[in-house]
């Protein structure tokens, strides 16, 4: 009974240790600050003529896309600092000292995913009304660019790599199956 009862508590020693990296990894647990707005501007000023160049927008069409980024970037930059604010609770969550309220835990990861998945409604939805300014053509290009993407024959991030086909995209703790 001893033996058993020691098994266990190695086992359960171990999990919780495995466990602990993994969320680290998952969470981006690697001490990087988050992006400052002037990073955040770039990063989506480098996105929009890359987009531009790809569907050989006209300069009417890319004042017209810069007027919807620009309508939405309000919206998205407090939706971003909510996602910031929960991934910084489940920082914390994870690094308390005490054992975890597994139902804090659930809450959270909840409300993490209804986040990703409000971002993921805002983010179709932008891109509708920047299909509606390019041309059937141009949108065929950028059709075609994303399923390649998606595939893992882009340019940019995602898509199989070494650690198998899940698009570089893990569940992490913000989805239903996270690991909190």
């Amino acid at each position: 009974m001893k033996k058993l009862s020691k098994t266990l508590m190695l086992s359960a020693v171990a999990l919780a240790v495995t466990g602990t990296v993994f969320a680290k990894g998952f969470m981006g647990g690697n001490d990087r600050t988050p992006p400052t707005a002037a990073e955040m501007q770039q990063h989506m000023d480098d996105r929009m003529d890359r987009l531009f160049k790809l569907v050989d927008a006209t300069d009417t069409q890319k004042a017209q896309i810069k007027s919807i980024m620009s309508a939405n970037q309000s919206a998205h930059e407090a939706q971003f600092k909510q996602m910031q604010e929960l991934h910084t609770q489940a920082q914390a969550l994870r690094d308390a000292k005490t054992p975890m309220d597994s139902a804090e835990a659930k809450a959270l990861r909840l409300k993490m995913f209804e986040q990703r998945e409000q971002a993921i409604t805002e983010r179709a939805a932008i891109e509708r009304q920047v299909n509606a300014v390019l041309t059937p053509e141009q949108v065929a290009k950028l059709d075609a660019e994303k399923a390649k993407h998606q595939e893992g024959q882009g340019d940019g991030k995602g898509g199989k790599g070494e650690h198998g086909d899940h698009g570089g995209r893990g569940m992490g703790m913000g989805g239903p199956g996270g690991m909190m």
